[in-house]
């Protein structure tokens, strides 16, 4: 009886240990291929970022002062030289206009 209850108790802690051991690969492998995972995310972060500087800085270019300007003289768009004058009660007004040349 003593014999066969030691038999169980070994087979026991036989089967536990494998069982054990069976969850440590499964969870290692778990762990390795987030890992994995994790850095192909981080790559495709930091070149999303590096993207969006580029765009950035092509905005700001082109949206520049001096771009729009050449831009708008080359489509026909012209300042003038000659200015208005609105005289009411008193007050004058000034403005310089743009127009389109054509």
């Amino acid at each position: 009886m003593k014999y066969i209850n030691l038999k169980i108790i070994f087979f026991t802690q036989i089967s536990m240990v494998l069982v054990l051991l069976l969850v440590q690969v499964v969870l290692s492998n778990t762990l390795s291929t987030s890992g994995v995972e994790l850095g192909e995310i981080n790559f495709e972060i930091s070149s999303l970022k590096t993207q969006n500087a580029i765009i950035k800085e092509k905005y700001l270019k082109e949206a520049s002062l001096v771009n729009l300007a050449e831009r708008a003289e080359k489509l026909g768009f012209a300042s003038t030289k000659s200015q208005f004058v609105l005289s009411g009660s008193g007050s004058v007004l000034t403005s310089s206009l743009s127009l389109a040349v054509r």
